[in-house]
């Protein structure tokens, strides 16, 4: 997979890479209304595939529920579940897998709860 970054809109595998290339932070997507949970910015570097924050962050919702909790101020959390299978942290176009461990960086690349890593 690779990340279409919130702060610039370019693309890469990793913060890391962005790091490298770009002369300014990372800045993560916002996730409070559907309207941007909407937003294509997760590539599937297998088939090509687009999935938008809500589709990629219904992959991790299950196995770290804690990610999603409210945060502070928010009124109305985003509900993630049923947006993809959420059993499954694969592509939902060909089923390639996505790196488990990307759920630790979360709260770099979307707006999540950093200190709700499980």
């Amino acid at each position: 997979m690779a990340i279409r970054f919130h702060c610039c809109g370019r693309t890469y595998p990793c913060l890391h890479c962005h790091d490298v290339a770009e002369d300014h932070s990372v800045t993560p997507w916002p996730t409070a209304t559907a309207d941007e949970r909407s937003v294509d910015a997760v590539l599937c570097r297998v088939c090509g595939s687009w999935l938008t924050v809500g589709e990629y962050l219904g992959l991790y919702a299950e196995f770290h529920p804690s990610l999603f909790a409210e945060l502070p101020g928010d009124s109305n959390p985003p509900d993630f579940a049923g947006v993809v299978e959420p059993r499954r942290r694969r592509c939902p176009h060909c089923a390639a897998s996505f790196n488990p461990g990307c759920a630790l960086h979360a709260h770099i690349y979307f707006q999540v709860r950093a200190d709700r890593v499980d």
